[in-house]
This record gives structure tokens, sequence and C-alpha cells, in this order.
């Protein structure tokens, strides 16, 4: 069972990529690439191959991770999925964000597709796909961000499906690990929950009654403390190539 939530996933990499931001392109210089169609004729590939027509961008690749590209369709894609995200082509700041985020599941994605997990059950995706949605204004809000950004039905299963995959990692990787104390829960509750009920001037609630939350809280920020130092680790040890994101 799944002990990490989207909502989880989503802060845990978004955290990670506004640590990151400041990651330097590998050495060398890696010009713009372009991911081309031409438009093939009756007399086939050895045809195309002869005729210089016109290139159509179809996509463009933005970074290369240990060889996987990342492209601007899937950069729109990871926004339009993002809840705290505005709707609308993101700010370059904004973008150079999602493209840090992009990069923090890329290394995510590679080390989960090491283990040998079992196949992602359909109610999984389901579950993962209802609580992403319920986090957006409405499921019509979600389908039209969707929709605008060019992510069909089959993609975005694809997608959901590779983010269980991450959090399965998560789980095995780091939260299977993480020890939160009653000691620890107890001096949270006192410097938390104690201190801000009566700065509120409102009820203190029982311990027993914020105490699952307190541990899941306190779990959380564990694991994205053990997340800061392995993406630290995991960069050291990656070629990542950030490719020129100037247009033409």
């Amino acid at each position: 069972m799944l002990k990490t939530s989207s909502r989880t996933l989503l802060f845990i990499t978004f955290a990670q990529a506004c640590l990151f931001a400041a990651l330097a392109p590998a050495t060398g210089r890696a010009d713009r690439l372009e991911l081309r169609q031409r438009a093939e004729g009756p007399s086939g590939t050895a045809a195309f191959l002869r005729q210089p027509g016109p290139a159509v961008v179809i996509d463009r690749l933005m970074v290369i991770v240990n060889g996987q590209p990342i492209t601007l369709s899937e950069l729109g894609w990871q926004a339009a999925l993002d809840p705290e995200v505005p709707p609308g082509k993101p700010e370059p700041e904004l973008l150079q964000r999602i493209l840090q985020q992009m990069i923090d599941l890329k290394l995510l994605a590679q080390e989960a597709e090491k283990l040998p997990a079992g196949d992602v059950e359909e109610a999984e995706i389901t579950k993962y796909l209802a609580d992403l949605i319920s986090q957006f204004p409405s499921e019509a809000a979600f389908r039209e961000r969707v929709a605008s950004a060019g992510l069909d039905a089959a993609t975005l299963r694809e997608r959901v499906k590779q983010r269980v995959e991450i959090l399965r990692f998560i789980d095995f990787r780091f939260r299977a690990f993480v020890l939160v104390t009653p000691q620890e829960v107890e001096h949270y509750y006192q410097t938390h929950i104690e201190a801000e009920a009566r700065k509120q001037g409102t009820p203190v609630p029982p311990l027993d009654q914020v105490r699952e939350t307190i541990e899941r809280d306190l779990a959380d920020s564990k694991v994205a403390t053990e997340m800061t130092a392995w993406f630290e680790d995991q960069r050291r040890r990656s070629e990542v190539v950030m490719l020129d994101q100037g247009g033409d």
C-alpha cells in the first residue's frame, strides 16, 4: 500500500526544484535540438531522405538526463497537472522551476525502474487521479487544463502510472526507514499545536486527536530531508545536459 500521497509528491518535488534551481549545465556546449518531422512522399523512406523539404518542428528538447530527454511538451503537461501552477502559459521563472521539477522526477523515475516492482493496478491509477483532481477547483477545470496542454487520455494514464511507480520508490527508499518517536510527537504538539492555539485564542485539541496528522507531517519532513541529500548525490553522479532554450 502506498503511504505517500499525490499531494506529498507534488510538495516534495516542487520543494526540491526550488532548492536546486541553480543547477549548472553540464560541461561543454549543448546546442538547442529540435525533433523534426518531414511529410513522407509516396516513394517511401528513401524518397523522404532525398528530399530537402521544409522541416516542421513537432517538439523541442529542453534537457537530457542520463541520456533520457525531457521535451517542451512534457513541461506543459507537468504544469497542467500541478494545481499550484496558475492556468495559462507559465512565466519564464516558473517555467525554469517546472523544468527543475521535471529533472527531479526523471531522476526518481530512473531509479524506480531499477526496482523489481509489481505491475501498477488500475485501482491505484484511478485513486491517484481522483486525489489529483480533488486538488483543482473542479473536475471540469482539471479536464480543461489537461486538454489545453495537449495531454490525451492515454498519455495522462501513462504519466499517472509513472507517478505511482515513483511513489512506490519513495516509500521503499525513504519512508520505510523513517522513524517518528513519541518524544518528537509530544515536542511538536507543544511547540506548534498548543502554541498556535494559545496564540489564536482557540481551544487546544487533544493530542490523540491530532497525533496521526503530526506523525505524518514529521515523517514528510524527514523524507524531504533524506531526499535532499539523495538528490545532491544523484546530481553529482548523473549527466544532466541543459539545452539552449532560446527560440529562433
